[in-house]
């Protein structure tokens, strides 16, 4: 991704290698600076922030709209007066736990010459679920037609929300939610479904939602073959086993 910013006589290239990364990933790129002036400026205070940013505040450029990770700076770097051209490479480590992309906040990369993060620009960043959360995903929907929906930021991890296939077996789900995070190398699970119960008031039939909800842990073994390769028939064994205590069983 790439993005240019103006501030006379500066023109800023901001280059970040990629357009998506999970959790845990790092980020890397380059700022670039051009002096279109004759002058030579000082840019020790300029360079690149990694911040957590609130959407709106940052739509409203609130003094408060961004919480800053990381930085790097050019008074990191063994130059920082700009005759013509400066460049300043940038990498930043993404903890294994930190916030995903969503319409409320995201992080953001931020170009800027000075402790103002909004006197330049930056750019919005797509972090999506660890790897190893989106692979457990992913076999949800190959094996079992199981989609998802969207993700959510939770305080215990990221919540997903899935849609199941409009099949028999599923058709008392009214509800289905993973809450996913990595403990060190275990994959801990919180299946959450919301099942349809048929029951009988005062000699009517109603329906009603009964929550149900179904921790699990999943060990290397249980998720990997070997090194990063993934088990999907590992993975969908313990799914299995989450399923068959809700899916639909008929009385007779």
């Amino acid at each position: 991704m790439k993005a240019v910013f103006f501030q006379k006589p500066l023109e800023f290239s901001l280059e970040i290698n990629g357009e998506v990364w999970h959790q845990g990933d790092t980020v890397q790129g380059k700022l670039s600076v051009k002096n279109h002036g004759t002058d030579q400026i000082d840019l020790k205070d300029a360079g690149v922030t990694l911040a957590l940013g609130n959407t709106k505040k940052v739509k409203t450029k609130e003094a408060d709209a961004f919480t800053v990770i990381s930085e790097k700076t050019f008074k990191d770097s063994e130059v920082s007066k700009i005759v013509d051209v400066l460049n300043l490479d940038f990498e930043f480590q993404l903890s294994e736990d930190c916030e995903i992309s969503e319409n409320a906040k995201s992080f953001h990369l931020i170009c800027h010459t000075n402790e103002n993060l909004h006197d330049i620009g930056h750019m919005r960043l797509n972090i999506i679920p660890a790897k190893t959360l989106s692979d457990f995903l992913e076999v949800l929907l190959d094996n079992f037609r199981i989609k998802t929906k969207s993700f959510k930021n939770k305080k215990d991890g990221v919540e997903a929300t899935m849609v199941v296939p409009d099949q028999k077996d599923f058709s008392n789900i009214g509800q289905y939610k993973i809450l996913m995070k990595m403990d060190g190398d275990q994959l801990n699970l919180k299946h959450q479904f919301k099942i349809k119960k048929i029951s009988f008031e005062d000699g009517v039939q109603k329906v009603k939602d009964e929550g149900k909800s179904l921790v699990q842990s999943l060990s290397p073994e249980d998720y990997l073959i070997y090194g990063k390769a993934l088990n999907r028939d590992g993975i969908s064994k313990r799914v299995e086993e989450i399923l068959e205590q809700v899916k639909f069983k008929p009385l007779i």
